[in-house]
């Protein structure tokens, strides 16, 4: 509401949930239709987002390269423009390859397109830079490290074995006075970028172990700890040097100066000479060398797509129960979550996206808890209601014409539209100096 320019408003001027979810797609809908600049240089993010079921939604999103706040933060929402989304029931090189040719319609090639590495993604960029070579297929270095501890750390017996004891443990804690005691537990998806709670557990029961006078609940079910406390120091220092990297390529990008930058932040860690320590910072270094030597003179490229999976992160709390049943029309309003909201843009968004306008969503979404199929893109654009127009509306006593009954309730004819909706607002009709129904 503050973005509308309303920041104050009466009790009874409080827009309802259906409200604020048309506002809601409405500026999705305006984020994926409004014109992009073709003058810019565009880093495009790209990722699939999947919920229940086999349908995936990819969705695009750019960035434009001169005015990334590269040196000063990571990015964040406000610095994503809204591309394309594309629902997909299955997934290939062939497909992904046609969204981003579409969406080369929007602005112009881009100079570059970070991904999470998925096969269809890559193989669909290399399909697509096979017409554009100017366009750079940069994989996203969040993935690419977890991908390393991945391979490294599931090939040591130390750490299976560790593993498998804490999740046995945890099991015959869980249900017992001792539940405080439970470790946290690894994620089943994208375990290797959310591993440093558990890490962070281990060595904090190992340091309570070395204590000189130790918990005995601690000693009684995690005394087995102590013969993996350098391990556990090994793999902090490892998730430390991943960490590190992340951090530069997150805020500076990928230019010529990565490499020096990298190897500043890693003299301020103790690294030792373990032979998984070594063989991670080669392929840290080589990551960091290849793509820092594909910027230009001059140029910075971005090397994260976090911030995207942010906003699916975002949209699918928001979402609450709905997220886990399947995709609808609400996958629109992604689009509201990025982006720099100004009170002159809702303005202008007001009257460019009818509220009919905003009920179509990508082709192929269906809305299965309102009013069926959604229409592909763009829909029809009928005349919208001004703002709290419904509330006033409900305010105003109704007469009945000549062909309905007297007696009985009328509805508004900004309010008589079919869906779940409608005997909410005959509820609020007959609540509002409306006549009951006899």
């Amino acid at each position: 509401m503050a973005a509308l320019g309303n920041p104050t408003l009466a009790a009874e001027r409080v827009p309802c949930a259906t409200t604020v979810r048309s506002w809601v797609l409405r500026l999705g809908y305006a984020q994926l239709t409004r014109p992009l600049s073709h003058d810019h240089r565009w880093a495009w993010l790209v990722d699939h987002t999947i919920q229940i079921g086999s349908q995936k939604l990819l969705a695009i999103v750019g960035v434009v390269l001169d005015h990334a706040p590269f040196g000063v933060r990571p990015l964040e929402r406000a610095d994503l423009h809204l591309v394309d989304l594309v629902p997909m029931d299955t997934s290939n090189h062939a497909r992904v390859d046609a969204a981003l040719q579409r969406a080369v319609a929007r602005t112009g090639p881009p100079r570059q397109i970070v991904s999470d590495g998925a096969t269809d993604l890559c193989k669909g960029i290399q399909d697509f830079r096979a017409r554009h070579p100017d366009t750079l297929g940069v994989p996203d270095v969040a993935h690419h490290v977890a991908n390393l501890l991945k391979h490294y750390w599931e090939a040591d017996p130390q750490w299976t074995a560790f593993v498998g004891r804490m999740t046995a443990t945890a099991a015959t804690l869980r249900q017992t006075r001792a539940a405080h005691l439970v470790a946290p537990k690894l994620r089943a998806k994208a375990r290797y970028m959310s591993v440093a709670t558990f890490v962070r557990f281990g060595r904090l029961v190992a340091a309570k172990l070395r204590a000189a006078t130790p918990d005995p609940e601690v000693v009684t079910h995690y005394g087995w700890v102590a013969a993996y406390a350098d391990a556990l120091t090994v793999w902090h220092e490892q998730h430390a040097l991943v960490q590190a990297t992340l951090r530069i390529v997150r805020v500076e990008g990928l230019f010529a100066r990565t490499p020096t930058l990298v190897d500043d932040e890693w003299a301020r860690l103790t690294l030792s000479d373990h032979p998984t320590t070594v063989r991670l910072r080669n392929r840290l270094r080589a990551y960091v060398d290849r793509w820092s030597r594909a910027a230009h003179p001059g140029e910075r490229l971005i090397g994260s797509t976090e911030i995207l999976e942010s906003a699916f992160g975002l949209q699918k709390r928001l979402s609450r129960d709905q997220a886990a049943s399947g995709f609808t029309g609400l996958s629109l309003g992604v689009g509201a979550m990025i982006g720099t909201a100004t009170p002159s843009r809702h303005s202008r968004t007001w009257i460019a996206c009818p509220r009919k306008s905003s009920r179509t969503g990508p082709s192929g979404c269906s809305d299965q808890r309102s009013n069926g199929c959604v229409a592909s893109l763009p829909g029809p654009t009928l005349p919208r209601n001004k703002p709290y127009q419904i509330q006033d509306e409900l305010k105003q006593p109704t007469t009945p014409t000549s062909d309905q009954p007297t007696g009985r309730a009328i509805l508004p004819a900004s309010l008589a539209r079919p869906g779940r909706g409608l005997w909410r607002r005959r509820r609020l009709c007959r609540g509002r100096s409306t006549p009951r129904r006899r």
